[in-house]
């Protein structure tokens, strides 16, 4: 056929625009096209999402086999595998993974309930340039190292794994000794997400805040049982933290106050739902962390107090949200819009606010985006 005579180059550049189960169908319709389908070059990712059928491992088996074939078994070129909503991957995928895919450094399992720690456990002893790993749903995990690596216990200094970015949400089995093991083992990581680990306590949140030295983003929104502790050992510890989660966590001023004195870098706080959360912990976060940008305080026990002294500090401020704060009036409203010019995010919503005060905003904030509950305002 006519695309046949095209040059093998410009072939594998449009070959590279199609899905990893496209790849595999094109490499079915004729010899040249096999040969060129499995070429390494096209094979630096690899997605396969939500993959019902339990065939799932056979699949990633058969890849990871085929691609490997012409370079003495190992997929040198991988990098990237995503199989996120393959509900049936199991320790079996992971096994392979971990043979075949000895240079990965990104793997997103999100909502592969099947995986367990053990599947978990092999990949990253085998594959060690792993950087980024997502298990966000697996609820059968509780850790994701073993007691010993490679060999060697793990200590206090020790830095064995080169993960970067680690993402545990909804790892409902995830518990303090997991948190342990990853302090003890990821000293490099930058990111961790616990959201919704409701096991998780203060104790492993110290943990982590005693090794994870280099955090830069740290989420335990919905996580019931961290508490000021935990904030105050994250602040002391990790002074340069600029994101920071704590959504629904049962923190107080006290809290909020250590990481308004020690993580000045702070660029994102999101306090929703902490309803012991007051006027006097939010000024004295955003007086002293004027990097701010981004602030959630929905239902917060927030008033106009904070609102003006936001304005004042956080004239920069690129997000607001202060849904469900019903003791803040059309002064603390106007107060953000007049000082907060640039801000392009405001969440309104459920709170006590006239039409008119809406035409404020968006006389003052041209370019704000603005969620709100008023049917009179569209």
């Amino acid at each position: 056929s006519a695309i046949n005579n095209l040059p093998e180059d410009l072939l594998l550049n449009i070959f590279s625009y199609l899905t990893t189960p496209e790849l595999c169908l094109a490499s079915g319709v004729c010899c040249k096209w096999q040969y060129l389908c499995w070429d390494p070059v096209l094979w630096t990712s690899i997605k396969i999402l939500n993959h019902q059928n339990s065939d799932i491992n056979r699949v990633l088996r058969n890849t990871l086999t085929k691609l490997g074939s012409s370079t003495q078994g190992y997929c040198l070129t991988v990098r990237s595998i995503k199989l996120n909503g393959s509900e049936l991957v199991s320790d079996k995928g992971l096994g392979c993974i971990s043979r075949f895919c000895i240079d990965l450094e990104h793997l997103e399992l999100i909502g592969c309930c099947c995986v367990t720690s053990k599947g978990i456990q092999e990949v990253l002893m085998n594959c060690s340039s792993l950087r980024h790993l997502n298990v966000a749903g697996c609820s059968c995990l509780n850790s994701i190292c073993p007691p010993s690596f490679n060999g060697f216990s793990i200590t206090e200094n020790g830095q064995f794994l080169k993960l970067r970015h680690l993402d545990l949400s909804d790892c409902v089995a995830f518990d303090d000794m997991g948190l342990r093991t990853v302090g003890l083992s990821c000293g490099l990581l930058e990111n961790l997400y616990l959201r919704r680990c409701t096991q998780v306590t203060d104790v492993g949140i110290r943990h982590i805040a005693n090794n994870c030295r280099q955090l830069k983003e740290l989420s335990t929104s919905d996580c019931y049982k961290v508490r000021d502790f935990s904030l105050k050992e994250m602040a002391k510890n990790i002074p340069t933290l600029k994101y920071l989660s704590v959504a629904k966590c049962p923190v107080s001023d006290t809290g909020i106050k250590y990481i308004g004195r020690y993580c000045v870098h702070l660029k994102y706080l999101n306090v929703r739902g902490c309803e012991a959360v007051t006027d006097a912990g939010i000024a004295f976060v955003v007086q002293n962390c004027l990097k701010l940008r981004s602030l959630d305080i929905g239902k917060c026990a927030i008033t106009d107090s904070a609102l003006n002294t936001i304005g004042i500090h956080c004239p920069q401020l690129k997000k607001l949200s202060m849904k469900g704060c019903d003791r803040v009036s059309v002064n603390g409203i106007k107060c953000i819009a007049n000082q907060c010019c640039n801000i392009q995010y405001l969440n309104v919503q459920e709170c006590n606010l006239d039409y008119d005060t809406f035409v404020y905003i968006r006389k003052h904030c041209r370019s704000c985006i603005i969620e709100h509950t008023c049917p009179a305002f569209f």
